[in-house]
Order: structure tokens, then C-alpha cells, then sequence
């Protein structure tokens, strides 16, 4: 009898959930449905980044971006998909004339080491990636935005 009610119950609290979750308002051009006074617009997009796992917001108010595109490559035909040789990256994205969207891209980090990252911390000249089995740690010295030292902080995740 167990056994019934427990998949039973996940129905119920999904179904609840998931309707829950829906506004009153139609669905918008973005295809969400979002509350009578909410608005969800297009800040970024590719070729400014190419699938973000995570993302940080610097003191600056720019957007640090993780992508993971070389994962693909495993199980697939690398030449079907897009694929960055010198690994994964570690993007910045910001909007300098204040229009709302981002209008400018630069790689802070491309490195082998980078497989599929799914997390960044931005503390101050340190950008902390954490991308399995490593906890790398970059620092920027000079304010370049690009990395002048890298280091495993933690290894043996995953």
C-alpha cells in the first residue's frame, strides 16, 4: 500500500507545484510566464557566450560567465559541435553604455583544465572556478583581465 501512495503523493506535490508556479498572464514573446508586473528581456546572447553553466556579477557590475562546450565532445562528433581547442572558458560581459544589454565579450581564461565548469566566485583579483576534480583559483595581479597566476586550491571532487 506504501508503494502507491508515495509516487501518488510526488504527483500530487509536482502538479500542485508546477501550477502553483503559473501567473495569471498569458505567456510572453520569451515563452515564460511571469507575473502581471515583471518583464523579462534579452541581456546576452550568443556569440557573446555559448552555454553558461554559472555566472557571478564582479564589483564592477560585470557579468563573469563559466561555459561548457567541450563536454560535448565525449559521447559526440566533435566536428558537429562547437569546440574551443585550448579548453573551456571563463567569459566577462558587461554593458558599458547602460542600455540595458550587454555589448561587450572578452575571455578572461580558455584553459584545458576547464572541462565543463559549473561554478565562479569573483572575490576581488581572484576568480575561483570550480570544474571537477579541481578548485582553481585565478588571479589577475596587473587589472588586465586576464589570469597572471593559477592555482589548484582543492582537487578530488567528483
Amino acid at each position: 500500500m506504501k508503494q502507491f501512495f508515495l509516487p501518488l503523493t510526488i504527483v500530487i506535490i509536482l502538479v500542485i507545484f508546477f501550477n502553483g508556479c503559473r501567473s495569471s498572464s498569458l505567456k510572453d514573446e520569451t515563452g515564460l510566464y511571469l507575473p502581471d508586473d515583471l518583464e523579462a528581456t534579452l541581456w546576452a546572447e550568443s556569440p557573446m557566450l555559448y552555454n553558461p553553466t554559472n555566472m557571478d556579477v564582479d564589483s564592477k557590475g560585470r557579468i563573469w560567465i563559466t561555459e561548457a562546450v567541450n563536454y560535448r565532445n565525449y559521447n559526440n562528433d566533435s566536428m558537429r559541435f562547437l569546440h574551443h581547442t585550448d579548453g573551456d572558458r571563463v567569459m566577462i560581459l558587461e554593458d558599458t553604455d547602460q542600455d540595458g544589454k550587454a555589448d561587450t565579450s572578452r575571455v578572461f581564461v580558455e584553459d584545458r583544465d576547464l572541462l565543463s565548469p559549473v561554478g565562479i566566485a569573483v572575490i576581488g583579483n581572484k576568480v575561483i572556478v570550480s570544474c571537477s576534480p579541481n578548485l582553481i583559483v585565478y588571479t589577475d595581479e596587473n587589472g588586465d583581465d586576464k589570469p597572471d597566476k593559477k592555482e589548484i586550491l582543492l582537487t578530488g571532487f567528483g
